[in-house]
Order: structure tokens, then sequence, then C-alpha cells
């Protein structure tokens, strides 16, 4: 019974607290404060439910159990099926296991000890006190590890399960250290008094673990390498350095609590320090200067607050000595935890301006041409550095309808302004949960708000706007590697679209999207999803948007390095869409190009992060050849016709002219000879020395197109026989 109630407890805590996106104003980032508050109830309601079982919790024989219980719902939930909660694959079969499992956990528990006394009142005060700091440390000693984690849900679940089984070991081995004829008063304090101690070690931990020198020391000792960030034995190892010495004293308390009206203190306490987490940081953050993060000063100041807790317990010299150790300790440890990188990076970035919100932590990197890489826990918010061009087809598709009253959700940059400005935008309001980290960003030069007049937005008030009908337009820019639920049904505002953008490098194959997805492509190698709420339907490719596929699970995921997985994501979904329009007879004609492309995709290595995107693109000529074939009589379809003019153009970085010239070249006269196909082309027949043909192209061009000036430059110098 108890085994099964932890079990259903995990599950519930993995599908509230962590789930990712929900709200329209969520998908590009969660909503930190709500993702906590929702887990914070579910810890509630799993403590009360623990504290009313008939005959009460009884120290170890029934924390065990319960720890079990929640190890398994948990990895259930978040190892065992899609890590998307709306797909519809339940963990059945986890289920059934932890049935089986509930008689071999309880027998294996350590024999029963009848409690001594009955806890009063005033003896539930510290453990309340305890459980707050220690699981708001734990959380934002999370926050942390996350961010150095790939941006994945996976990883996620991997360290709470890592967290939980060393909870278990702390019941089965830690507790018994805690002499059991003490009141329960004296446990709890003991145990109070020694989470500075297990704040600070994690802080250290996490300070040195995710520096490059500090990873490498670290990962050397059981023979991991860097390259290996993302797999299960990564996370667990680092989650375990981290997490460990919280998980520990986690696992001891709930041993130590032998009445049920001890484990909903406990339950109370750790609801309101998950609840209080997200918040910490930024109340506690440093005021002026490029950094401003307080991570470190709220775990600090939780320490602090842990052992005025284990004061609070009792008098006892011992006990403060050793909290007043941890105090020391974490103070020591403070100084070496700044802005967070990811575990494993090939070329560190140094930020011009960090910010600690209570959506997480900004990140703004300078880039070339004023342009600024903004980042939220290392997601890029902005298409600097790449992204521009996909940017640029997302809003123009979104716009082909007309609008002038613009709602952006995301984060507006110079290259977005232009292309909203070119649209005929006449206002762009923008909003998101980071909302009130915007004005923290240096603006660029020229200032994207000074080309487009508009305000930024708390969410709440972007909401009351769109019920008013302020807006032409809703448009949720995409984030790389994002994979939110998307909320496939809104209340429809007349006059008003609403388009949700989604990067099909995150497992969007796994989401449900409604009936009927936009399809945005920016050469060959990117494309955006694009979901359609609201009232009216934006023109551009429109396709069928199939039935999420159940795979692949959590753990699959993690069984691999997360750089292979993008390119079988985009496969993923581009299959997906490929059975949708073949049961379609208005986009039958599509499905063979989607599925010559999902092969591209699939076909797609990694590579060296030392060649250009073009360069480390694969182009395999089985798989082109295909992709022309299917996309020939494509010619009107937008998102076909520039995903092979793309492909044209990575040919000619790649310098693969026989290709390019015998695949292109029809595919030119039937679609009546494009200018960016003709420039491909004419820049192949130069790289072959083919000078009349190359002139040929080019005096059928605009000899005002600056490309057109730099070919024509080019065949100048081959002329002359340079």
């Amino acid at each position: 019974m108890l085994f099964l109630a932890g079990f259903l407890c995990g599950a519930a805590l993995w599908a509230l607290g962590w789930s990712s996106g929900g709200h329209l104003f969520e998908v590009p980032a969660d909503d930190s404060a709500r993702a906590h508050a929702q887990a914070a109830a579910a810890l509630l309601g799993s403590a009360l439910v623990l504290g009313i079982l008939p005959r009460g919790l009884d120290g170890r024989r029934s924390s065990v159990p319960v720890l079990l219980g929640l190890t398994f719902g948990l990895a259930a939930a978040g190892l065992g099926a899609p890590m998307a909660v709306a797909s519809g694959s339940g963990p059945g079969a986890w289920l059934l296991g932890a049935l089986l499992l509930t008689p071999l956990a309880l027998r294996t528990a350590p024999p029963y000890q009848p409690a001594v006394e009955r806890p009063r009142a005033a003896a539930l005060l510290p453990a309340a006190l305890s459980a707050l700091t220690l699981s708001a440390g734990t959380a934002l000693l999370a926050r942390g590890l996350h961010r150095a984690l790939p941006a994945d849900g996976a990883d996620a679940a991997m360290t709470w399960t890592v967290f939980l089984v060393l909870a278990c070991l702390g019941a089965l081995v830690l507790a018994p250290v805690v002499a059991p004829e003490r009141p329960e008063r004296e446990r709890l304090g003991w145990c109070a008094a020694a989470f500075p101690a297990a704040l600070a070690l994690g802080l250290r931990a996490l300070a040195e673990g995710t520096r490059p020198s500090g990873l490498r020391d670290l990962l050397a000792r059981v023979g991991l390498d860097p390259a290996d960030a993302g797999t299960a034995a990564f996370d667990a190892l680092l989650a375990a350095a981290v997490l460990g010495p919280a998980a520990l004293i986690t696992g001891t308390v709930l041993a130590c609590a032998r009445q049920g009206r001890a484990w909903v203190a406990l339950g109370l306490g750790a609801a309101l320090g998950t609840a209080l987490a997200p918040h910490l940081p930024a109340l506690l953050a440093e005021g002026e200067g490029p950094v401003r993060t307080g991570l470190a000063q709220a775990l600090v100041a939780l320490a602090l607050a842990s052992g005025a807790a284990a004061l609070a317990a009792g008098p006892r010299p011992g006990r403060g000595m050793l909290a007043g150790a941890g105090a020391a300790l974490a103070l020591w440890a403070s100084p070496g935890l700044l802005p967070i990188p990811r575990a494993w990076v090939r070329f560190p970035v140094d930020p011009a301006r960090v910010v600690e919100g209570t959506a997480g932590q900004l990140w703004v990197e300078p880039a070339a041409e004023g342009a600024a890489r903004v980042r939220l826990d290392h997601r890029a918010l902005t298409g600097a550095g790449g992204g521009e061009e996909l940017d640029a087809a997302v809003l123009t598709s979104s716009l082909e309808g007309g609008a002038k009253r613009v709602l952006l959700v995301g984060q507006l940059d110079l290259a977005r302004a232009a292309a909203l400005v070119d649209q005929g935008v006449e206002l762009c309001d923008r909003t998101g949960t980071w909302s009130a980290l915007m004005d923290d960003i240096p603006a660029a030069s020229p200032d994207p708000a000074a080309l487009l007049p508009g305000e930024v937005l708390g969410t709440s008030e972007a909401w009351r706007r769109f019920d008013e009908g302020a807006y032409d337009l809703v448009v949720v820019m995409p984030v790389r590697d994002r994979a939110a639920r998307v909320p496939t049904r809104l209340a429809a505002q007349e006059g008003c679209r609403v388009v949700v953008w989604l990067d099909p490098g995150a497992p969007l194959a796994r989401l449900e999207l409604g009936e009927e997805v936009l399809l945005a492509a920016a050469g060959v190698r990117q494309f955006a999803i694009g979901v359609d709420l609201g009232a009216r339907a934006v023109p551009g490719t429109r396709v069928p948007a199939g039935t999420p596929s159940p795979r692949p699970l959590g753990l699959e995921r993690l069984l691999e390095r997360p750089e292979r997985w993008p390119s079988r994501h985009r496969a993923a979904m581009l299959e997906r869409l490929a059975v949708a329009c073949e049961e379609e007879p208005e986009s039958a004609s599509l499905a063979p190009f989607l599925e010559a492309l999902a092969r591209v995709h699939a076909t797609q290595r990694p590579s060296s992060p030392f060649e250009s995107p073009a360069e480390a693109f694969e182009l395999d000529d089985a798989a082109l050849a295909e992709l022309v074939a299917a996309g020939t009589p494509l010619g009107s379809e937008p998102f076909a016709r520039e995903t092979l003019i793309g492909a044209a153009e990575v040919l000619v970085q790649k310098r693969r002219v026989a290709q390019l010239l015998g695949l292109f070249e029809p595919l030119s006269e039937a679609w009546g000879r494009p200018a960016r196909l003709e420039l491909a082309l004419a820049a192949g027949d130069l790289e072959a020395l083919d000078g009349e043909r190359a002139e040929e192209r080019l005096d059928r061009l605009d000899p005002a197109d600056p490309r057109v000036q730099v070919l024509l430059e080019a065949l100048e110098h081959l002329e002359d026989g340079h």
C-alpha cells in the first residue's frame, strides 16, 4: 500500500511540476513559478495522503517503501514514457511492475520500531522549517544543474531519479546513525544541523562540475568523456555529485519521522520551499553590473536559515557546531559559483550580461554587427548567429494574410524588427514569461524599438489586451530544441490570428498539434512547424498534422549523445507528416517530397565543430536525387521550392559542381529559371571554369543585385586568366 502510494505520488510530481508549456505565453519558455507551485501542491497533497494512512508512518519501515515508490513513479513518468505529457502514452507496464514489487519492498524494509512518543505541535515546527530550507536549496541546486545539462525532459527525469535513489540509501544507511531512542524532535534537529553542509557541498560541486577543467577531472575518475554530456551515465554522475549530499539528508529526515503528522509537517515545509525557490535568486541578486545572479547568495542564505532551524530544535552544543561549520562551508563555497555554462562547450562564450530572474538565467552574448544572442537557461531566444533566415521565413509566413498590430511572444531583435517592418507592421508589443528581464538586454544599434513602436508587456497585461481585441496577429517564435505542449484550443478573437511556431529539432513527433500544421523553410537545413490557433487560417504550406508517435521514450534518448537526436527528431516529424499527407487527397502530392526530405535529415551525422553549417550538412547523392525528383512537380509549393533552392546553395558551398549542375539544371528549366537557383548554377559554372555558360545565366539576372555583381567580378577574373 505504501509503495503504491509513493508510486502514484511520484508520477503526480512529474506530471504536474515539470511539464512544459501548456499556456500560450509559456511555449518559448516555462513559467518557472507556476511549475514550482504545481510541484508544491503535489508535494503537499502527497504528504496529506501519507499522513492520514490508517496505521500512520513509522520511520524506516514506512519511509523506504514510500521512497522506492516515488523513485519508480517518477522514473515511469519521466523515463518510461514519452517526455511529452499530452502524447497519450501512459506508464502501464511500469504500474504493473510497481504492483509486483510492492511485497518485495515491504519485505526488505528494516524491522518495525514503534515510536516512543507522539510529537507535540512544537516539535513539528523545526521539521517544517528544515524541510522548507532543504527543499528550496535542492530545487535551486537542481535549477543550476539543469542549466548545465541538455534542455531535455529526459535529463531532468534522470536527475530526480538519481536524487530519490540516493534518498533511499540515506534512509537505509544514515538513519540508524541518528540514535532511534532519541525523541523525534532531537532526531530532526540533528538532521537539520547537517543541512548547511549538504547545501554547501552541492554548491561547490555545481561550481566545479560546470567548468570544463573541473568537469574533466570529475569524469576522468569514472572513465567518461566530456563529449558524453547528456547520456544517462553523465547525467547520473553529475546529479550524484551536486544533489547527493542533499538527497542523503532528505532520506535520513524521512526515516526519522515516525508519525503521520510529522510527515504532514515535512510536506508542508517542502511545499513552501519548493514554491519559494524560483523567487529567491531574483530577490537576492546583486544590483548593478554585467553579472546579476543571486543563485549562490540564495543557497548561502538557505544554509544559514537551516542552521537556525537546527538550533530551534533544541540547544545542543554539538549540533550548533555542526550547523555553524556547514554555514561556514557554504560561505566558502559561494564565491566559486557565477553564471553556469553548459556542462561541455567546445567554444566557451564570455557573456556581456547575465541576469537571474524568476523565469531563469538570461544570457546576452555579443555577436557580429551589433546583434546580440539572447539565451534563457541556454535556450536561444533570438536567431542571431545563423537563425535569421528562418526567423524571416516564419514571420513572412505568419504575415501573409496581412497585419498591422502584432503581439510577438518572444524576444525582439534587429533582424526580426526589420522583417516585421518590411511586411507592413506598424506596432509590435512583445511578451513572454521572461518579460521582466527584457529591459536588462542591451539594445542593438540601431535599437529595434526605434524601428518598430511597441511595449514590453507582462503576460497578464498581454492576455488582457488580447482578450480586448487589440491585435491582428499573435505570433509565437520558435526556440531551438524546445518541445512544449501547445494549447491547441484557444478562445478565438474576431479578426485576430494566432500562430505558434516550433522547432522540429525537438521531439515534436510526440506532441498533439491539432488537425493541420504550417511549414516554413529557410533552405534545406532549417524549417519550422507552425500550429494554427485562433480565428482565421493563415495562408501558406498547410499539411495534415497526423497522429502523435509514442517514441522515443525518455530513456532511449539518454542512451545516446543528444547531438545525434535533432536530426532524428526532424526526420520523425517529416515522416509523420508524410503519412498524414498520403491519407489526404489534397496533400498527397507533397507526401513523396516529405519522405525524401525525412531521409535527408535521417542521414545526418555529427560533424567537426570547425566546419561551416553548410559543410557539416550531409547531402547523400541518392537521397538528394530522390528529393529533387519528388520536388520537381512542386514548383508552386513554397516549402518545396525554398528547400530545393537551399539544397542547391549548400552544394555551391560544398563545391560539388557535378551534382549541382546535373540535378538542378533540369529543375531550373522546369521551374522557369528562378533567380536564386540561377545564381547557384552560375556559381557552379564558374567553379567548373565554364565562363560562357555563367555569363549567359548572369545576363538574365538583375545586374544591381549585389550577389550578381560578385559573380560578375569572379567572371572577369576568370576571363583574365586569374
